[in-house]
């Protein structure tokens, strides 16, 4: 099905290749997982298996990339797609009509099939994706998951037997995430599809995978692996394999049975930590009984928050709960139907453009949006143009550890990359709020290591932050507390350990193993280095208490 040998890009801008020879051989069966950090190949490899490198991405292709018997330097992507069907890591450009049944209907037409059987497979992507409820919707209302979901239906409706998908899961919830993986599962045990997924939820991804491929600077040390072994070499381990080395369990859990049985057997016995938890001062911004109707729709209702200085909130929750809509409310780009929203005693909507975008820093799903210049560099050039605080594009270059980057071209750069560049962007003009918006979206853990850091810093330094993400690390790592929403409706709110620690859903992996107290492995890692700080400290003043007893 698929057969590429020796595959080496190089953009024409680059100093270095982005890919170098990449082989492997995908046959009808295969659940190909494509892993690595950011800026590694991925999306690059991805895009070669139809056409659009180098046919839409200039630059130097050497080796050979042959899909279903095409080779794809000699064959138009139109061609391709009825071959391939794409998913991009941004949904939101990938999309050509108003409402999600016309979208979907639109390969099916292209291919010349009958009426009937464009209906057909239209309304089995629709069933396939659970999005029967959205078909007549029109796709500028639809949150980023639904609409992320919309062509993913679409490119299945296309009928193609080898499906590509670039971060699919970057902004579904833990439901959606859980049924895509599930029906690819599906689709490729067939034996008519083979399926690749380039995404950096490799937690929820292996457990699916047949074969991994994984990527470092464009290259791939091992090549196309089993699950199994891939397990071993890889340099990001998942959370089981994490959790064995942490605690020293004698062999690496294939499932959560496994891990639960091997704590429970193994142990350690452990003490979490005591987490500092912010306390709320001054409110910033607020909102009163905040609600958005479309029609006979609340798309949110009766919203009552606050986010205060110093604090970070997650709000969580099924894609299309309202939680963008709360956050456009919120930065004064959507005016409420009913109910207030004052920044610092002021309703935002009567603040000025100019103090209100520097007081209000505002990520949206869409990094790219943001973006005015050419290279990286402009960016932050023109982000700075009017501050007076004294910071150079140098210094937030470094920061946001962008200064590699510096002279791409902003819409060449990762995805995870351009999500650093638009945080960047906003943090910029100092505002005194961030409202972030899958701020994850597309960033390899080192990246997320980096968020974590600069959250914390400007958390310390005293902004709010209000974070809408389906990213429960994020949350576990970072947020003081969480607020869950279904359906517009705010249904509960409190501490991470409350919300997250106990719901079936929402739970990560490790509190399924250790319980709700211990949330990641981080927390496990700590708990550990501390039980054994505390024995060496037990094992030092031992012979002293036996010493003073015997005096």
């Amino acid at each position: 099905m698929l057969s590429i040998q020796n595959l080496s890009f190089q953009h024409h801008a680059a100093s270095h290749p982005a890919l170098r020879n990449i082989s492997m051989t995908v046959e009808p069966g295969m659940f190909v997982g494509v892993v690595g950090p950011s800026g590694s190949g991925k999306s690059t490899l991805l895009r070669a298996l139809n056409g659009l490198v180098p046919h839409f991405h200039g630059g130097k292709l050497g080796g050979s990339v042959i899909a279903d018997g095409q080779d794809t330097r000699r064959v138009d992507t139109a061609e391709l797609s009825q071959i391939v069907g794409f998913v991009s890591q941004e949904p939101e450009a990938q999309t050509v009509f108003d409402t999600v049944v016309d979208e979907i209907a639109f390969g099916p037409e292209n291919l010349g099939l009958s009426q009937r059987d464009i209906e057909q497979r239209v309304g089995n992507a629709l069933q396939t994706l659970k999005i029967t409820h959205l078909g007549e919707r029109d796709i500028a209302t639809l949150s980023g998951g639904e609409r992320q979901r919309v062509v993913i239906a679409a490119t299945l409706a296309m009928g193609s037997r080898l499906l590509v998908l670039d971060e699919p899961l970057s902004q579904l919830d833990p439901w959606a995430a859980r049924d895509l993986l599930e029906t690819l599962d599906e689709l490729r045990r067939s034996d008519r599809v083979a399926v690749i997924v380039a995404e950096h939820r490799i937690d929820h991804l292996l457990p699916h995978c047949t074969h991994v491929l994984e990527l470092a600077a464009g290259e791939s040390s091992f090549g196309l692996q089993s699950r199994q072994a891939a397990v071993d070499t890889l340099q990001r381990k998942p959370a089981l394999a994490r959790l064995a080395q942490i605690v020293g369990w004698p062999e690496i859990p294939a499932r959560i049975e496994d891990a639960k049985w091997l704590h429970q057997r193994h142990g350690p016995a452990l003490i979490p930590a005591t987490r500092e938890v912010s306390e709320a001062g001054t409110v910033r911004l607020e909102a009163r009984q905040a609600a958005i109707q479309q029609g006979e729709r609340h798309v949110i209702a009766d919203i009552d928050l606050t986010v205060p200085p110093g604090t970070i909130q997650a709000i969580v929750g099924p894609n299309g709960a309202g939680k963008t809509t709360i956050l456009r409310v919120l930065a004064g780009l959507q005016r409420p139907d009913l109910g207030t929203v004052q920044f610092e005693g002021t309703p935002v909507h009567e603040l000025s453009g100019t103090f209100r975008q520097r007081s209000i820093g505002y990520v949206p799903q869409y990094p790219a949006s943001l973006f005015l210049g050419e290279t990286v560099r402009e960016e932050i050039d023109i982000a700075l143009e009017h501050e007076t605080a004294g910071r150079t594009t140098t210094e937030v270059l470094e920061a946001f550890s962008l200064t590699g980057l510096a002279d791409r071209f902003s819409w060449d750069i990762s995805g995870g990359e351009r999500q650093r560049l638009a945080i960047a962007i906003a943090v910029a003009a100092e505002p005194s709020v961030l409202l972030l918006d899958e701020p994850t979206r597309g960033m390899d853990s080192t990246a997320r290591q980096s968020l974590y850091a600069m959250l914390d810093r400007l958390k310390r330094a005293g902004i709010a932050i209000f974070i809408a993400t389906h990213d429960m690390d994020l949350v576990c790592t970072t947020a003081d507390r969480v607020i869950q929403l279904d359906q517009g409706r705010i249904t509960s709110a409190g501490t991470v350990s409350e919300i997250i620690g106990h719901d079936p859903v929402l739970q990560t992996d490790v509190a399924r193993v250790f319980g709700p107290s211990f949330l990641t492995c981080d927390q496990v890692e700590a708990a550990v280095e501390e039980s054994a700080a505390l024995t060496n400290r037990h094992r030092v003043m031992s012979p002293n208490l036996v010493l003073k007893a015997r005096i």
